[in-house]
């Protein structure tokens, strides 16, 4: 039998996905959580095989559990899952040590077998895929995001939302000139020449930029 957690905050989903693992004769539920702690918690009451972490969960990460997950339960197998394809979600699961990263969209058979494949030790997350996704975002220009602090990353976010200066000034509590000067040092660092591009490459950078 493999004991399986689900961290989904969607109630619905959870309970559909609970469902499709319970009528199963290989698998357990023995948690439902839809957060870090919840999932921590449960991890260590109980014996689980396998966790199936959402990527987005409401205010937190699902990679962020992913992470706390391998760190105090390492024996713990993790597959993510995800509606929305990503680069960066992908190449971070496998950095994480995640064993599987899948869309919601796939069958429910090809769930079942990968919950099996992942219980038994085996790492499906493709190195050719995690290595092509890697380049594509060193040529969105992600990889800079590694090298700038939390303002200007909250800075970058406010500009892909369409915020003016005076808006961002107020949202980081600095002044207007210091967010100009902010502005200019990563438009530079971006290659961008005016704050329109820098919006339309944060935004086409998705959850890297999250």
């Amino acid at each position: 039998m493999i004991d399986v957690m689900i961290c989904e905050d969607h109630p619905m989903v959870a309970q559909a996905l609970a469902k499709v693992l319970q009528d199963d004769g290989d698998c357990r539920v023995v948690g439902i959580t839809s957060d870090k702690n919840g999932s921590l918690a449960t991890c260590a009451a109980d014996n689980v095989d396998v966790a199936i972490l959402d990527v987005r969960l409401g205010l937190e990460s699902g990679l962020d559990v992913a992470e706390a997950l391998k760190k105090r339960h390492p024996e713990t197998k993790v597959m993510i899952l995800t509606a929305f394809p990503s680069d960066f979600s992908l190449v971070k699961a496998h950095e994480l040590g995640a064993s599987a990263f899948m869309l919601k969209n796939g069958a429910v058979g090809d769930l079942l077998k990968t919950i099996r494949e992942v219980s038994r030790g085996n790492q499906l997350i493709d190195r050719l895929a995690v290595a092509e996704a890697k380049k594509r975002l060193g040529e969105k220009g992600a990889d800079v995001l590694a090298t700038i602090d939390d303002t200007d990353r909250k800075i970058l976010t406010l500009v892909a939302q369409g915020r003016t200066n005076a808006e961002i000034s107020d949202q980081v509590f600095l002044s207007l000139q210091t967010v100009r000067n902010r502005l200019s040092a990563l438009l530079s660092k971006f290659h961008k020449r005016n704050r329109t591009e820098l919006a339309v490459a944060l935004n086409a950078m998705g959850d890297e930029l999250g």
